[in-house]
């Protein structure tokens, strides 16, 4: 019996345990755990890449693809994407077409392939909007207005945030709620209104702290936490970093600690290196080389482009 599977070809206990291991995955990566998410959801397309449900496989597909781009396989990632889109496409599911072009776009930002991101977000929001799936059409327009937001068209992205928030709070969608608020609360500090950017962010962290969204959390305190330091509350901003820092770290989310919570301890070394701070200096050395370690040949061109900024 080695190496056979244990599921009857034509069983339905194949597809219900390959539904399990989706659910897993998805559990698994809700709390950060990639490696973990990745290997469920790799064993659920096992048992159902020649024979399951057209929506479980591209499922599997798409849990598959997000845990490759937290651990920087990016263009694994956008494959897996495609394949999934591919199967929605040839099954006729409107709902999970635009879901997996939500997916491949966000990817394809992140690459900086901008055009071809914005066409894949507005189908999706069209889909959306056409099925009447306002959480969908809400997570559809929010990654369009992070396209408007890098592109400094602050106002036109507000107003798709704030349409997402509606969606989410009038559908109980809480996780997406409160990252919503988080959201609305970075583009408020990136537009100077930071009394705004204050209320949002701690609502976004009180939010997420009820639901137990322990990845999402962090990276919002460490935001909460560069707003503290741009109001000049240095100490308070390190007991964010801080806070921030552990929570990744025991969770074993190195990659976004380094991008958010590392960053702010960075920064805060910068601003008492100002002060006269040689002690504050060999921490910022430190720090740098462990985002370096960490983040590994992948993240040189975002730890360069981010400590660059630290030199204005």
């Amino acid at each position: 019996m080695t190496g056979a599977s244990p599921w009857p070809a034509n069983s339905g206990n194949r597809e219900l345990h390959a539904r399990l291991l989706i659910t897993r995955a998805g559990n698994a990566q809700g709390t950060g755990s990639w490696a973990v998410g990745e290997q469920a959801a790799r064993e659920a397309w096992e048992l159902l890449k020649d024979r399951g449900s057209p929506v479980s496989r591209a499922r599997s597909l798409l849990y598959i693809g997000d845990a490759c781009w937290e651990q920087g396989k990016q263009e694994e990632a956008a494959g897996h994407y495609e394949e999934a889109l591919q199967i929605y496409l040839q099954a006729g599911n409107l709902g999970g077409e635009a879901s997996a072009r939500d997916h491949l776009g966000s990817l394809l930002r992140e690459l900086r392939r901008d055009d071809e991101a914005k066409r894949q977000h507005e189908r999706a929001a069209e889909i959306y909007g056409h099925i009447g799936d306002t959480v969908g059409y809400g997570s559809a327009v929010t990654n369009l207005a992070t396209l408007l937001q890098e592109e400094g068209r602050f106002d036109e992205a507000r107003r798709l945030r704030m349409q997402a928030l509606k969606n989410f709070r009038a559908a109980g969608a809480t996780y997406l709620e409160g990252v919503a608020l988080g959201n609305l609360g970075s583009l408020a500090r990136l537009s100077g209104r930071l009394e705004e950017a204050s209320q949002l962010l701690q609502g976004a962290r009180n939010v997420l702290r009820r639901i137990g969204r322990v990845v999402e959390h962090a990276v919002f305190e460490a935001m909460f936490g560069q707003l503290l330091l741009l109001l000049g509350f240095t100490d308070a901003a390190q007991v964010n970093a801080r806070q921030a820092s552990d929570d990744l770290t025991r969770i074993g989310v190195t990659t976004w600690r380094e991008q958010y919570a590392t960053l702010l301890e960075v920064r805060i070394a910068v601003e008492r290196v100002q002060r006269g701070s040689h002690e504050a200096a060999r921490t910022a050395d430190d720090l740098l080389r462990r985002m370096r370690d960490s983040l590994g040949a992948g993240g040189e061109t975002m730890l360069g482009r981010r400590c660059a900024r630290l030199r204005h």
